[in-house]
C-alpha cells in the first residue's frame, strides 16, 4: 500500500478529532473517557466532598491539603524568626522546604479558585487579566480554607484519616490520567472519605459529588476486573456441527456399499 501524499494528510482531521470520532463509534471506550474525566475533575477543581451541617461549610480533598499547608509553612516561619525554642533542621530553607509546599498547595487548589472567580472574570479587563490571575493565585490558600478551618479543631483519628484520603485522592486523580481507566488508588481514597464522613461525626454529611465519583470508581474498577476475567477464561473449543456430526453416519454407509458391491 502506498503512503498518502502531502495533499490526502493536509485532509485528514487533526489527532484530537480522530480520537473523538473513535470514543463516538465506540460506547465502551466513551464510558470509560468519561467516568474517568469526571472524577478527575471532581478531585481537581475541588468539588465538595463532605458538608458540614452546623457551620454550613463544604470540605474537598484540595482544602484539607491546603489546610495542612498553611499550618507547616507558617510553622516553619514561626521556626525561621526564631520564635520557638527548637532550633531549626539544616534543610530547612524557603528555597527547599516551606516554599515549595506553599507553591505547591497554591497550585492544587487554584483549578476551584479559578472555577469559582468565572463571573468575577468576566468584568476583568483583557489587559489586566494576567494580574488577576497572579492575585488569584497569591492570594489562593487564603480563598480556598477561608470557610474550612475548622477542620483544624476535628479530632486528631479523623482529621487523619481525611487528610491520608485527600492525598491518595490527588494521587491517584493524577494517575487516573495515565492509566486508561480511573485509578483503584482514587477509588480506596474516595471510599475512605464516604466511611470517615459517614461514621466519624455526626455533622458531616456526603455530598452527591462523593457518591457519584466513587459510583464511576466502582463502576469503571468492576468493568476492569470483568474484562480481566474473561481475558483469562480459557478458548473454549468450537461447537460440532450437524455436517461433523453427520460424518460418520455417511463414512458408515460408504463402508456398507461398498462390502455390498465386494460382495
Amino acid at each position: 500500500k502506498m503512503a498518502p501524499s502531502a495533499a490526502e494528510r493536509a485532509e485528514e482531521p487533526p489527532m484530537y478529532a480522530r480520537a473523538w470520532l473513535n470514543l463516538k463509534h465506540n460506547t465502551v471506550a466513551l464510558a470509560v473517557f468519561l467516568r474517568r474525566v469526571f472524577v478527575f475533575l471532581t478531585i481537581a477543581i475541588g468539588a465538595p466532598l463532605a458538608y458540614h451541617s452546623e457551620l454550613q461549610s463544604p470540605l474537598s480533598p484540595a482544602q484539607a491539603l491546603a489546610l495542612s499547608a498553611v499550618d507547616y509553612v507558617a510553622a516553619a516561619k514561626l521556626t525561621v524568626a526564631g520564635a520557638t525554642a527548637q532550633p531549626p533542621p539544616a534543610s530547612l530553607s524557603w528555597c527547599d522546604g516551606p516554599l515549595l509546599v506553599g507553591y505547591a498547595a497554591k497550585g492544587l487548589v487554584f483549578p476551584g479558585n479559578l472555577v469559582r472567580a468565572i463571573n468575577q472574570m468576566q468584568r476583568v479587563p483583557k489587559k489586566e487579566m494576567r494580574g488577576f490571575l497572579w492575585k488569584l493565585f497569591e492570594h489562593g490558600l487564603e480563598l480556598a480554607t477561608s470557610r474550612c478551618g475548622w477542620f483544624r479543631g476535628a479530632d486528631s483519628v479523623q482529621h487523619d484519616f481525611l487528610l491520608s484520603a485527600s492525598a491518595i485522592c490527588v494521587i491517584g486523580a493524577l494517575l487516573s490520567l495515565v492509566q486508561g481507566r480511573v485509578s483503584f488508588l482514587c477509588t480506596a481514597g474516595l471510599g475512605m472519605w464516604l466511611l470517615a464522613v459517614t461514621f466519624a461525626s455526626p455533622s458531616l454529611q456526603p455530598t452527591p459529588h462523593l457518591r457519584m465519583a466513587l459510583f464511576a470508581g466502582l463502576w469503571d474498577a468492576g468493568s476492569h476486573l470483568y474484562g480481566l476475567r474473561r481475558s483469562a477464561r480459557p478458548a473454549t473449543p468450537p461447537a460440532r456441527g450437524k455436517t461433523a456430526a453427520r460424518a460418520p453416519k455417511s463414512a458408515a454407509k460408504g463402508k456398507a456399499a461398498e462390502s455390498k458391491k465386494a460382495d
